[in-house]
């Protein structure tokens, strides 16, 4: 929002004595909140003039930060060089800074949790199986200890860069929504990892195998 000079706010007050804020706002080609918000400081200040501010001014607006932290959440992967570059390659600020716009809006920088490719039929029958054999149904401990646990992993023997984890840009509280994780198995399977399985029993363990 461009700054009023002084000379105009003293014409805007003048008008006002005659004329409504619409008609003193097309006059003058500024918006009917700039010239309310003139009348305002006039009529609690006696004066046109802004109150000195303490500080570096800021180099962004809050409609600019608002359009910075949406250009985020539409892309919450991208770098901060590149959200800078879309969001408004003209404004002179810094990463750093752009990095402090997003932590205004609640946006952290974050390291992507890996997670396993499960569809919504196996999400649903893990969740059907865990209700189905909790305290409540009658599984107790001593049943828990017959139970053989088994699971399967990758061994990483040559880092990829293919394979390091992502940084996005999220509120708190969403670091486990799945579109803020990556699909660990199916998009790095293969790219120098080695399946490996195992079980146990209580404080037993089980053969490895690979």
């Amino acid at each position: 929002m461009p700054k009023i000079h002084p000379e105009t706010k003293v014409l805007i007050i003048k008008r006002l004595k005659t004329r409504s804020t619409a008609d003193v706002a097309d006059t003058f080609n500024v918006s009917q909140r700039q010239v309310q918000r003139i009348k305002r400081t006039f009529e609690d200040t006696g004066d046109v003039f802004d109150k000195p501010r303490s500080g570096r001014p800021r180099k962004t607006t809050a409609r600019e930060d608002r359009l910075l932290a949406r250009k985020s959440k539409a892309s919450p992967f991208s770098t901060v060089a590149e959200l800078h570059e879309t969001w408004s390659p003209e404004v002179p600020v810094s990463t750093r800074t752009v990095s402090r716009i997003l932590s205004r809006n609640g946006l952290y920088g974050r390291i992507s949790a890996r997670k396993p490719a499960l569809n919504k039929r196996q999400l649903k029958n893990r969740v059907a199986f865990a209700k189905a054999h909790s305290l409540l149904k009658g599984w107790t401990l001593e049943k828990w200890k017959k139970v053989d646990f088994s699971d399967e992993s990758s061994v990483e023997l040559h880092q990829s860069p293919q394979i390091l984890q992502e940084t996005y840009w999220s509120p708190h509280g969403s670091e486990i929504h799945p579109e803020n994780s990556e699909v660990w198995w199916r998009k790095n399977h293969g790219l120098g990892l080695h399946p490996v399985w195992g079980c146990v029993r209580d404080l037993q363990g089980g053969r490895q195998h690979q």
